[in-house]
């Protein structure tokens, strides 16, 4: 767990360490180099241009307008001392909204979801959105547990996902909002959702990225607005947006299974066939899926109440941890505050 979402559980008890880790971060446990011909290490794109935004996350790629950077500083000054805000380093919207000392509103009586959505609607300027930000939205992940309702919205343009950006809000069982995280696109479009770029392109580019020696030929045929292809049961590509620093970009998810140490998640440029994202999903030394273990066994904790190791996963549970976790890693909080 990155050092400001400890400060946050630290501070604020269980109920809120539980919401903090209902929604844990995607596997990105970067693999290290090994000899030649063996696994590839973790690869984003983005990183070299985190590093120029700033050198903290207080100074994000993206500058806010200044009705937006008012409304942020009134809305810090209302949660009082307690309050967190960690931007994200390229959308300058929250990784992490919160306080020290409690949650972000009083208790109130009504649905979790709505709830939550009229805060983020109040606040929309303040975390960098607007109307047609929260048009994007579509909430597809809802969930309770020691009392707390973990929500995740996902971003979408013309049926098409954005890769990693999405909200996510939690509320106690009072109605209270305890936190807002994740960090939704500003203006989440791209010129057209139609790829210059193939399925089996895509994946072939990523296994020459690699140095595979396999090509897997098309099982299905692409269907619905991603042009969801698949190759076998493991392999499979799929239409997503990818926010790059200043740009959106239609790309490629695509899975390959290289070999029995390693199983490549990564994202390719529909126009050019660049390979943006690349991840080995395998745990080199234990020879088993990294979906980030330790996390796992923090959120199993919180559901049964006793610490548990999570079985090897099958071949269908593999597919659906890639759908539901599959996402870049991000680089460890500087405990930035504004």
């Amino acid at each position: 767990m990155p050092h400001l979402l400890r400060r946050l559980a630290v501070a604020a008890g269980p109920a809120v360490a539980a919401a903090l880790v209902a929604f844990p971060a995607a596997a990105g446990a970067a693999v290290p180099p090994s000899a030649a011909g063996g696994p590839k290490p973790f690869f984003d794109v983005r990183a070299a241009a985190k590093g120029q935004a700033g050198a903290s996350a207080a100074d994000p790629a993206r500058r806010l307008p200044a009705t937006s950077r008012s409304a942020r500083s009134r809305l810090m000054r209302g949660l009082g001392e307690g309050a967190v805000l960690e931007p994200d380093a390229i959308t300058a919207t929250p990784r992490v909204l919160g306080r020290l000392d409690g949650a972000l509103t009083r208790a109130r009586a009504g649905d979790a979801a709505n709830l939550a959505m009229r805060y983020v609607r109040t606040h929309a300027s303040a975390l960098g959105l607007d109307a047609g930000d929260l048009a994007t939205l579509r909430l597809t992940d809802r969930f309770t547990t020691s009392g707390i309702t973990h929500l995740r919205w996902r971003q979408f343009y013309r049926g098409i996902p954005a890769y990693d950006n999405d909200l996510r809000v939690n509320v106690d069982g009072e109605g209270r909002v305890i936190n807002v995280l994740g960090a939704p696109r500003h203006n989440l479009a791209v010129p057209s959702v139609v790829p210059r770029l193939s399925a089996p392109a895509a994946l072939g580019a990523l296994v020459r990225d690699v140095g595979g020696t396999r090509v897997p030929r098309v099982t299905s045929a692409p269907g619905g607005p991603r042009g969801d292809t698949r190759f076998g049961p493991l392999e499979r590509a799929r239409l997503v947006l990818f926010g790059d620093v200043n740009a959106v970009r239609l790309a490629w998810h695509v899975t390959y299974d290289a070999a029995p140490n390693a199983f490549y998640a990564a994202v390719v440029d529909a126009t050019t066939g660049r390979v943006l994202v690349r991840k080995n999903l395998v745990n080199s030394i234990e020879k088993k899926l990294d979906v980030e273990a330790e996390t796992e066994k923090e959120l199993e904790s919180i559901k049964t109440g006793n610490p548990t190791t999570p079985p090897a996963p099958s071949a269908q549970e593999v597919m659906k941890q890639i759908d539901e976790k599959f996402g870049p890693a991000k680089p460890a909080s500087n405990g930035a505050r504004i």
